[in-house]
């Protein structure tokens, strides 16, 4: 199913921990510091990508690596579902709520790109953000450029990447109401705004 991801879309989770509900009701304290410690490696290796590369073979280091986030997009794993139906993967859609029960983390996918000639974009579902849910968020960074950045700022969050590096970045971060600008502090101060409401 993983296969034809790229040409369905991006983002779609795939990788997931699993256990019987009879375990996770006798075993609730070792399930949450089971999941605490997967969500900060998650954290740590996004941080952390040149130590995640330093542990690949040589000739797979420069990989793009995967995004990993403690966060599970429902809508992104519901269309998955879907897809896999579609293609007969599956004959029948799982039960998400039982799938991906209440106390897991949720949050959505946005997808920065910073690319040549002033490209400059924030994406949801392939669309240009001008509104969002408040919530938590997965913002994927793919920066290809080194004369410009992904600068978002807004209530609490300032991030950015390097002007001066390609790199991609995650950020899980908390998005409240308000409004919130991204920019770049490179060569072309190309900028956009969004609502969080």
């Amino acid at each position: 199913m993983l296969a034809p991801g790229p040409v369905l879309g991006r983002y779609f989770p795939n990788g997931c921990y699993c256990a019987r509900e009879d375990w996770v009701r006798a075993n609730p304290g070792l399930v949450t510091r089971f999941r605490t410690a997967i969500n900060q490696s998650l954290v740590y290796a996004n941080s952390h990508p040149d130590e995640i590369r330093a542990m690949l073979p040589a000739a797979i280091r420069n990989i793009r690596l995967p995004t990993w986030s403690p966060l599970v997009d429902r809508v992104q794993l519901l269309n998955l579902a879907k897809l896999a139906k579609k293609y007969g993967a599956i004959t029948t859609l799982p039960n998400m709520t039982k799938f991906v029960p209440s106390f897991v983390e949720g949050g959505r996918t946005l997808q920065a790109t910073v690319g040549q000639g002033a490209f400059l974009t924030l994406r949801l579902d392939g669309r240009i953000v001008t509104r969002l849910r408040a919530g938590k968020y997965t913002v994927a960074v793919a920066d290809r450029s080194t004369r410009d950045n992904f600068h978002l700022v807004g209530g609490s969050v300032n991030r950015a990447t390097n002007v001066a590096k390609r790199q991609n970045a995650t950020w899980i971060l908390d998005l409240k109401k308000g409004v919130y600008r991204y920019s770049s502090d490179g060569s072309t101060k190309r900028r956009a705004v969004f609502r969080v409401a």
